[in-house]
């Protein structure tokens, strides 16, 4: 897996929950939080801009409001949107391109090198939505389009799943379950060396963050000090979360008990607002 999950849909919490997260985290911290997650975002063209750039509403007087409005998104406006992106989060030809074309960039030859053979985007549903859709694929016949099995199992660990303390913050202020939460710039990534394609890629990583820092540094600019912090920054993590497996069995190996995945298809944002609204009704 590539990338961490849950990261739209805080991004949409971000701007429309201002008030409450406000209350809970101190403003420089949420001014990091919020140029980290600008730092990775990669929205889908033709994504809601209102949602694009939530610190435009978390801190007034720091950032400027939208020209002729300053209207927040209402629930169910914001309902609506996650309907409207829900036929871009099925389509992963382009969000394939990037994240291969990332790898690519920093570790040439990849899919030969490390046996790529399928990518899926983490997106509306979360990684579990994205895992269960993984596996049902490989039973699908790609000329026709029908079934042809019951697709692959795999056995997986929720403790491997990389999310940020960030989002478990906010998952924890807003009673959400992270892993059916909406991410962008996350991928599931099949491949025959996946734990060497995990370290070369953090290495990889690493290795470009201090020679970015490395050069700033020798230009002689005070920046160059407060980039060492920089040099082991990792802009994607990256982390083996289970494996593939013959059968149809999809089970969590990490909890007290073997569990297993099911097709449930639900996004945890859109169960948050609509109980919101209820309670508001």
């Amino acid at each position: 897996m590539i990338g961490d999950v849950g990261t739209y849909a805080v991004r949409v919490l971000l701007n429309e929950r201002r008030d409450e997260i406000e209350k809970r985290f101190g403003r420089a911290y949420l001014r990091e939080e919020i140029e980290k997650l600008d730092a990775r975002a990669c929205r889908p063209e033709g994504s809601p801009s209102d949602v694009q750039d939530p610190k435009e509403h978390l801190l007034p007087g720091d950032f400027s409001i939208k020209a002729g409005t300053d209207e927040r998104t209402s629930e169910p406006a914001v309902s609506q949107q996650l309907s409207d992106d829900d036929q871009l989060a099925g389509l992963p030809g382009a969000h394939v391109s990037s994240i291969l074309e990332t790898v690519e960039a920093l570790l040439p030859d990849c899919l030969e090198r490390y046996g790529i053979t399928k990518c899926e985007p983490v997106g509306k549903g979360g990684v579990l939505k994205a895992l269960w859709d993984f596996c049902a694929s490989e039973g699908i016949d790609p000329e026709t389009g029908k079934k042809k099995n019951d697709g692959v199992g795999c056995t997986f660990r929720y403790d491997r799943i990389p999310i940020r303390q960030f989002t478990m913050e906010i998952c924890e202020l807003f009673d959400l379950f992270p892993y059916r939460l909406w991410s962008e710039n996350c991928w599931l990534v099949a491949a025959e060396k996946g734990t060497q394609l995990v370290d070369d890629f953090r290495s990889a990583q690493e290795a470009r963050a201090k020679a970015s820092a490395d050069a700033v540094f020798e230009q002689g600019s005070r920046v160059g000090f407060d980039a060492t912090h920089h040099r082991t920054d990792i802009d994607l993590p990256a982390a083996v979360i289970g494996r593939f497996t013959k059968g149809k069995k999809r089970l969590r190996v990490d909890g007290a008990e073997i569990s297993y995945l099911t097709r449930e298809n639900y996004e945890a944002l859109e169960r948050y607002f609509a109980y919101s609204k209820g309670l508001k009704s």
